[in-house]
């Protein structure tokens, strides 16, 4: 039985306040990393926000949606920035579907941090989830990169798997 005024669908989620698996980094990371979807360390965000005491905050940046091949119904994608001060700020992402009325996490990942395979771009298409990533083979500074890394993950065996060859090109 539904609750008036529940949500329907994976649009009507409130992402900017609720719950999602958490690890703090130990150091700065280099590369995407899929995290452990039954994390059990949690935080929640309010008003799009999480901030560990008198540390940097995470910072919910966007809500994308789109089609994954092998999930039912829309998926949604939210990116939210870590940024630990200095030159070093990174990205998370959580996938969810909409699953027995509620949203459901599919999985997690964090990516490294600005010009070291640093978030460039997330996005669905063709039934994939597509990662741009800044390159950090093309590295100019610390904060930025000339070129990015294209990574397109499927959703099969229930889990995230690189799909195909990466793609590299210019990102200006």
């Amino acid at each position: 039985m539904l609750l008036v005024g529940a949500p329907l669908s994976i649009r009507e989620i409130d992402f900017r306040n609720r719950a999602y698996p958490f690890v703090q980094s130990d150091g700065v990371p280099e590369a995407l990393h899929w995290m452990d979807a039954h994390q059990s360390s949690i935080i929640t965000l309010e008003d799009g926000r999480y901030r560990f005491g008198d540390e940097p905050q995470l910072i919910l940046d966007r809500v994308t949606f789109g089609k994954l091949r092998g999930v039912a119904g829309e998926v949604a994608a939210v990116t939210m920035t870590y940024p630990a001060g200095g030159t070093a700020t990174w990205q998370y992402g959580y996938l969810f579907r909409w699953r027995l009325d509620q949203p459901s996490l599919l999985g997690w990942f964090e990516t490294g941090s600005r010009a070291y395979s640093g978030l460039n771009r997330l996005y669905f298409e063709a039934g994939n989830l597509v990662i741009d990533l800044t390159d950090p083979e093309r590295v100019e500074a610390l904060c930025c990169s000339s070129g990015f890394v294209r990574k397109r993950y499927q959703w099969t065996g229930g889990k995230f798997q690189h799909a195909g060859r990466s793609e590299f090109g210019d990102l200006r």
